[in-house]
């Protein structure tokens, strides 16, 4: 499979000498800014290099038959949501190891025919290896919350992932990325709920729902982060964002009208789910507790 783009906008240093460039004016050139080093010898006209430029030069700068980019630098070639920043990475097909260098992080695995596709020309890891890649190497949260956001805008399936894992066997750190991405919940509403749920997960209590529908009062609908519905326990989260008076007083207006529908409502902030676990978890553990002794017929509706 392969994706058009423009052409490509890099310069090698190898090619600028050939065709008679004065080193002087190169360093000018970078030094002005008019030029934007990739790799090693390898530069971009301009500023800003898009995705797709920088895995070109990064398999570019390997020089190596079979090479392909991939974690973090074919997550972005194919939109994937990954945090920002870090060195490029690409995969070679053998079993040597090189050192990495300060722009570029190589690792050694199998690629399947299945695996890869080209994007003008580029070979990239496919948005499923991909995703699985990701979830050998990148902190939890933030490889189920690529997963989330990948099923969620129909970019990979479930069945894939699994095939490319399967492709994967025995390749170190396939058990932990398969628990990862089968840990995905494409319904999430933001990185934060999925660490909570996460966290809640871990501590041995029942996984909670994302999103979930609680009809109000008045006739209107809210969602709920993560939610019991069986027992009408409702848990917000609030990030950074919630700390603005306009989400603040938003949120107290959705609270009231939940609590108003016999919900109970837990709230924790991002600091209670990164830094303090064991007092959220322990608060959710009493409420349930409390909740299954006088157990209150749900009134949820279903997410279509």
């Amino acid at each position: 499979m392969e994706r058009d783009s423009p052409p490509s906008s890099l310069l090698t240093r190898a090619a600028a000498l050939r065709d008679g460039l004065d080193p002087d004016v190169l360093r000018a050139a970078l030094r002005r800014q008019e030029l934007q080093p990739l790799q090693r010898g390898i530069y971009h006209r301009g500023r800003g290099a898009p995705p797709l430029q920088r895995a070109r030069a990064a398999v570019l700068a390997v020089a190596e038959p079979g090479t392909a980019a991939s974690h973090t630098t074919a997550a972005r070639v194919h939109g994937l949501v990954v945090p920002k920043g870090g060195p490029e990475h690409v995969t070679l097909p053998r079993s040597e190891r090189r050192p990495h260098r300060d722009r570029l992080r190589l690792h050694t695995a199998r690629l399947h025919p299945a695996d890869l596709m080209k994007v003008a020309g580029v070979p990239v890891t496919a948005p499923a290896r991909t995703l699985v890649d990701l979830c050998r190497c990148l902190e939890r949260t933030d490889a189920v919350w690529a997963v989330e956001r990948a099923l969620a805008a129909g970019v990979v399936t479930a069945q894939q992932m699994e095939w490319a894992a399967i492709r994967l066997a025995r390749t170190p750190g396939i058990v932990m990325a398969r628990a990862r991405f089968r840990a995905a919940r494409p319904s999430s509403g933001s990185a934060l709920e999925t660490e909570a749920r996460l966290v809640i997960v871990d501590a041995g209590l029942p996984e909670p729902e994302p999103q979930v529908e609680v009809e109000l009062p008045n006739g209107r609908h809210a969602y709920l982060d993560l939610a019991y519905a069986d027992l009408r326990i409702g848990i917000e989260l609030d990030g950074r964002d919630h700390e603005r008076v306009d989400a603040l007083f938003h949120d107290r207006w959705r609270q009231n009208g939940v609590l108003s529908a016999e919900w109970m409502l837990l709230r924790f902030t991002w600091r209670d789910v990164r830094y303090d676990t064991a007092r959220m978890v322990e608060a959710i553990t009493r409420a349930r507790d409390g909740r299954s002794q006088s157990r209150i017929p749900s009134t949820r509706r279903p997410v279509d």
